[in-house]
């Protein structure tokens, strides 16, 4: 039985072959009563110390193999079961052009250009776009993910990284941060050590930095299962309103929220902290991760049900306009609490009708939102505050619970059921 062709392999690749006696120098084909099981191969690939070799072929079969026409057989699932296996075709190939495109992140361009330089001497990696700050990774990633992404400390240490992590995480994108120094690694955010980010330094040797590319690649699992959805059931009264405010933190809060939201949720106005160019993909990503529509919201836009609104930028706020059928505003005006836009601007504008309103304050830091929370609670609305082991930052739903305006707390995991069953109950009260 014939598997692939392998007439001109690489010298590398013909190393890797003759190692286990699967292929000769002038063979053109294996046969797969030849193939040895996938114990022998790593075996063999170990004791002879060609164990770089062994995680590139793995991880390009595991993890890129079945996106391939040729549909690879997966090594550790062993090489009996009969499925098509063209390794050497496959082998061949990713030696040529590299399995793993790699993207690279960093303010300056002497760094940028050296990291380069050793992403290009890596085998079987291929070097992608070079970038200077989180929005360019932000839109590159979106429209051609790579595999693995290198970003700077610089960069990982602003506010809006937060938000990369969970585009990386939706698309199964790796991330490597690079530390200035190796006792800055242990000075990095906690929020930094999480599933799918490796962390090195800058003195790294480019064997270092590939191996370290690889075993972050190796070790990612498929990508989440979406959470189940609410009940398609679940029905809202009429008139509803769902409030959200989050910071420090927020994205990831928001993301579990909202995949508790069916299509039809009431309508919901979001406040999260974030800079100007990333409120747009923010709005895309938390909508791959909701079954209703999340959008930045527009002027005058109408609140329908199943739509989530997601406030712009940073210069306007968010708010309900209340009279007549209700709608959404943007109105300049200066900061509120240290924002713009504010949570505290958005809970307030929405007292006049307090009693349609479930409001939820989550992560963050400072006491934006605090103010707005206790004027609806006042007012007659249902409140909510994310509890202190749930919150990265428990500063705004701390501040709101110490100055009274939260009626209940809960465990970020429960917050978007409780404010869905509290919009489809008669009363808020």
């Amino acid at each position: 039985m014939k598997f692939g062709a392998c007439r001109t392999c690489p010298r590398e690749a013909k190393q890797f072959h003759s190692v286990f006696g699967c292929l000769g120098e002038n063979e053109d084909w294996i046969d797969d009563r030849s193939l040895p099981t996938a114990f022998q191969l790593r075996k063999c690939l170990f004791s002879t110390r060609l164990w770089s070799e062994w995680a590139v072929f793995e991880g390009f079969l595991l993890f890129q193999g079945e996106r391939k026409a040729h549909k690879a057989f997966l090594l550790r699932g062993g090489m009996a079961s009969g499925l098509d296996w063209r390794w050497a075709d496959l082998w061949k190939h990713e030696l040529r052009i590299g399995f793993m495109r790699v993207m690279i992140a960093d303010e300056r361009t002497e760094t940028r250009n050296r990291l380069a330089a050793a992403v290009q001497q890596m085998r079987a990696v291929s070097l992608g776009a070079c970038v200077s700050n989180l929005s360019e990774i932000y839109h590159i990633a979106e429209s051609r993910p790579p595999q693995a992404v290198i970003v700077a400390e610089a960069l990982a240490r602003l506010a809006e990284f937060e938000v990369l992590l969970m585009l990386f995480k939706a698309l199964g994108i790796r991330c490597v941060v690079v530390a200035e120094t190796e006792a800055n690694i242990a000075r990095l955010p906690s929020s930094l050590i999480r599933e799918g980010v490796a962390v090195t330094h800058s003195d790294a040797s480019v064997e270092d930095l590939r191996q370290c590319l690889l075993r972050v690649h190796l070790g990612r699992a498929a990508r989440d299962v979406p959470a189940p959805q609410a009940e398609s059931a679940m029905s809202f009264q009429h008139g509803r309103l769902i409030l959200l405010g989050a910071s420090t933190g927020g994205v990831d809060a928001l993301v579990k929220v909202l995949e508790a939201f069916p299509p039809n949720c009431p309508p919901t106005l979001i406040v999260q902290h974030t800079s100007e160019s990333f409120s747009s993909g923010l709005a895309r990503l938390l909508d791959r991760n909701c079954a209703a529509t999340v959008v930045e919201a527009q002027d005058q836009e109408p609140l329908v049900p199943g739509r989530v609104l997601l406030a712009p930028g940073k210069t306007h706020h968010l708010e309900v306009a209340a009279t007549g059928a209700l709608r959404c505003r943007l109105r300049e005006g200066s900061l509120q609490a240290g924002h713009r836009p504010s949570v505290d601007a958005l809970f307030a504008s929405a007292v006049p009708v307090a009693s349609r309103v479930c409001a939820a304050i989550l992560t963050g830091m400072g006491r934006d939102g605090a103010e707005g929370m206790l004027a609806l609670y006042r007012a007659g609305a249902y409140t909510i505050g994310q509890d202190e082991k749930t919150s990265l930052v428990y500063g705004m739903p701390r501040a709101a619970f110490e100055l009274g305006g939260v009626r209940e707390r809960l465990p970020l995991d429960a917050i978007g059921r409780a404010v869905l069953e509290n919009c489809s109950r008669r009363s808020a009260a």
